[in-house]
C-alpha cells in the first residue's frame, strides 16, 4: 500500500513540475508539454540577474529576439504569445504559469508593496495613488498594458514611466506595474 501511495505522490509531483521552466531555451507550444513553454502568462520569483527572451527563431542572431528583459530583483512576468517560436531564460528562479497551482502571488499588505519587481494590477497591487518611501537616486517605475512587450513604441506595453518620480497613480485599466530602486510603495489615495 505504501508503494502505491509513493508512486501516486511521484506522479502528482511530476505533473506539477511539468509546469515549471528553469534556465534554458524552450520551444513554444499551444499547450504545456514536458520540455516546452506554453502560450500564456508566466511568473518568476526573480533571481540574481534574471534574464528572459521571447524568440522568433533559434539562430542565435539578435534578429531572433522579439523582446527581452534583465532585472536583478523581485518577481517578474512574461506573456508568451502564439507567434513566438521559443523562450529563453537564464538566472531566474523557476517560471510557473501565472494563476496555476505553483504560482505564489505577492499581494499588497496594509496598502504597501515592495519597490522591486513586477506586479499584476488588481491581483497583487490595487489601483490607486502610491508614494515611494525610500527611493534611491535611480527609482524607476513603469505602468504596463501587457507583459509581452517592455517597450514604449506603438503597440508596446509601456503606458507611462518615471525616473526619480516618487508618486504614481496606478489605473484600474493597467495590467502591470514594474518598479526598481524605489523602496516600499505606500498607498496615499
Amino acid at each position: 500500500m505504501r508503494r502505491v501511495a509513493s508512486v501516486a505522490t511521484l506522479v502528482v509531483l511530476a505533473a506539477l513540475l511539468t509546469g515549471c521552466l528553469g534556465s534554458g531555451t524552450y520551444q513554444v507550444t499551444p499547450d504545456l508539454h514536458n520540455g516546452t513553454a506554453a502560450v500564456g502568462l508566466w511568473h518568476s520569483f526573480g533571481g540574481t540577474y534574471c534574464y528572459w527572451e521571447r524568440l522568433r527563431g533559434f539562430s542565435g542572431e539578435f534578429s531572433d529576439i522579439i523582446e527581452n528583459s534583465l532585472t536583478d530583483a523581485g518577481p517578474q512576468y512574461v506573456e508568451i504569445k502564439p507567434e513566438d517560436a521559443g523562450f529563453h531564460t537564464q538566472g531566474c528562479s523557476s517560471w510557473v504559469q501565472a494563476g496555476g497551482p505553483l504560482d505564489k502571488q505577492f499581494p499588497a499588505s496594509n496598502g504597501q508593496f515592495p519597490g522591486e519587481g513586477e506586479f499584476r494590477v488588481g491581483v497583487e497591487v490595487p489601483p490607486g495613488t502610491y508614494q515611494a518611501q525610500a527611493p534611491t537616486r535611480l527609482c524607476y517605475w513603469v505602468r504596463e498594458s501587457n507583459f509581452a512587450d517592455e517597450g514604449f513604441s506603438e503597440g508596446g506595453g509601456g503606458i507611462a514611466n518615471g525616473l526619480n518620480e516618487n508618486i504614481v497613480t496606478i489605473a484600474d485599466t493597467d495590467v502591470g506595474f514594474r518598479t526598481q530602486g524605489c523602496g516600499t510603495w505606500v498607498k496615499i489615495g
